[in-house]
């Protein structure tokens, strides 16, 4: 009588299939492709936000250096009750404006002081008389240009800055300003 197949007899060996433990080789592959393509996008991730930042702090930067000089500009020259033309260098990219003014006198023999905003070394300076200079730009920021140019509307002098300001290190990053203002001096008859 033949006999009836078992189904608890197990396969012989030439049918078995082998068990390998660990990882073939398609696996490896695939995993190393996966895990490069992850350390690839952190990795531009991670650069792209360093360039941001700096990009950023650049023209924070920048920008406040420009601010410091335009309030510099505008208040002094609000304040002063006239240019003084001898020092003052106009339509000139390394101009300097020379403001004769009674705010804050240095000494009270004399009821008048002199200001100068200028350009010097790609910074713009401010200078009081019997003062030391004061940087009014970030050692950072160079200034290309810093133009004075007189106005006189209907008989009263005023004057126009052209302001210029990159980045030394990152010289693509430049801001560029204009405004203008007058003396107190020429509303007082």
């Amino acid at each position: 009588m033949p006999e009836l197949s078992n189904p608890k007899k197990t396969p012989s060996s030439k049918f078995q299939v082998p068990k390998f433990s660990g990882f073939t080789l398609m696996e490896m592959i695939l995993y190393i492709s996966s895990l490069s393509l992850l350390i690839l996008a952190l990795s531009s991730l991670t650069l792209s936000t360093i360039k941001n930042y700096r990009s950023a702090k650049t023209k924070e930067n920048l920008t406040t250096s420009a601010d410091a000089v335009l309030g510099a500009f505008l208040q002094e020259t609000r304040n002063a009750g006239r240019i003084y033309n001898p020092t003052t260098v106009f339509d000139s990219d390394n101009g300097e404006l020379s403001l004769v003014t009674g705010f804050q006198p240095t000494a009270k023999t004399e009821p008048v002081t002199y200001v100068d905003i200028y350009l010097a070394g790609g910074r713009v300076w401010l200078k009081r008389e019997n003062e030391t200079a004061a940087a009014l730009t970030d050692a950072g920021a160079e200034v290309t240009q810093f133009k004075i140019v007189e106005v006189k509307p209907n008989d009263l002098t005023g004057v126009r800055l052209y302001l210029s300001i990159r980045d030394r290190i990152n010289t693509g990053e430049k801001i560029t300003l204009t405004t203008f203002a007058m003396p107190k001096g020429n509303y007082i008859q």
